[in-house]
């Protein structure tokens, strides 16, 4: 069966990047021709080109800040313009655009490249089936600050199947944006999320079903062949995740102490500390063998709680302030809450990982069956 996959594969994200990986891996393990939809809309690639348009990226400041005043919103979009111009000038994102480049072409079956949902829709990709997702393709704060009909699907001829796997969706909407996925969602024959949603229970009731991450999909074994080696010979706490707060700083001081580790972030852009290695634009490949290693993780995004699950490592999530849900239910559901950083967080303790594989184990098996039901 021909299956095109369209998600966030473009992104210079390393959970995103490996959950289409491991997507398209597993269809493929099923006996499936799978291949990546190459639909890369420019207000979203722009964000991550390293020779980036400072009118696109002023203008995305002025949507995401409409709340504030005035003064303050042509501020925030003339630093904006600023950066753009920064940043293609020097080239300091070059290499890390490579980097992505070059896993996508090593590991992705793209197809044709499509710019625009016009573009989708007046020629697309022919396939049996066509699936969305995974990672927050229904977020409108990370799609142009609106939906984009390409993730819902709007294109195609009528009897090609249309599905949904694991997309994920923000904790709250708006009324008008409730319609608005409402009338997307009557285009979908099947649909499943990746957290249980209070949106999706008003909209659809029982007529959706919540699976797992594609990465949990795979074995650790299964992402061999997309690790990168690296040279870290010392032991080390890797943190990795997208927002500075004094939970993750406080977690990266006690346990560095306790441990006596040198701390490598992963995350220098969106986690700011100090007296650490700052790891710079590396791709999928290094991040993969970065946890791998690890002696310890310390995360506040979502990939990196689950591949901290999937390499058996000790680690501890922050929950991030906006998006953390996310986490804290994944880890509810294979029974290692006690992880979360907090007051009564006991990061010595070992994990029993033992029992949390087994319960991994029965989630993937009920995305598999849902998988395999929503192909028929």
């Amino acid at each position: 069966m021909k299956i095109g996959i369209i998600t966030f594969h473009f992104a210079h994200n390393q959970g995103a990047v490996l959950q289409c990986y491991a997507l398209q891996k597993f269809l493929k393990k099923l006996g499936h021709d799978a291949e990546v939809i190459d639909y890369c809309p420019s207000y979203h690639t722009n964000r991550y080109s390293s020779k980036r348009n400072p009118f696109i990226m002023a203008s995305d400041t002025l949507k995401k800040n409409e709340n504030l005043k005035i003064q303050k919103r042509l501020y925030k979009a003339a630093r904006s313009f600023a950066k753009g111009i920064y940043i293609s000038v020097t080239g300091v994102y070059k290499l890390r655009e490579k980097k992505f480049g070059d896993f996508a072409k090593r590991n992705f079956n793209l197809s044709r490249k499509y710019k625009t949902l016009k573009e989708l829709q007046k020629n697309p990709p022919e396939c049996d089936v066509y699936i969305s997702g995974s990672d927050q393709l229904w977020n409108p704060e990370l799609v142009n600050n609106g939906f984009d009909g390409a993730y819902f699907l709007d294109f195609g001829a009528d009897d090609v199947k249309r599905i949904t796997y694991a997309v994920s969706l923000k904790e709250h909407y708006t009324l008008e944006e409730k319609d608005e996925i409402q009338m997307y969602c009557k285009n979908i024959d099947v649909i499943s999320s990746r957290e249980k949603s209070e949106t999706l229970d008003d909209l659809l009731g029982e007529n959706y079903t919540v699976c797992i991450d594609p990465t949990l999909l795979l074995e650790k074994e299964d992402f061999a062949d997309a690790e990168n080696e690296i040279e870290e010979k010392e032991p080390y706490i890797f943190v990795y995740g997208f927002e500075t707060t004094s939970n993750i700083v406080e977690a990266v001081n006690v346990i560095s102490k306790e441990t006596g580790f040198r701390v490598v972030n992963g995350s220098p852009d969106r986690i700011k500390l100090v007296n650490v290695t700052n790891l710079c634009n590396y791709g999928p490949g290094e991040f993969l063998s970065y946890m791998k290693n690890a002696d310890f993780v310390i995360t506040n995004s979502f990939h990196g709680t689950a591949f901290s699950l999937i390499y058996n490592k000790k680690f501890v999530t922050v929950a991030h302030t906006t998006r953390g849900r996310r986490m804290t239910e994944l880890l509810a559901k294979v029974g290692l809450s006690d992880r979360i950083w907090a007051d009564c967080c006991d990061w010595k303790k070992e994990i029993d990982y033992m029992a949390a594989e087994q319960k991994i184990k029965e989630l993937k098996n009920y995305a598999a069956e849902y998988l395999a039901k929503s192909l028929k």
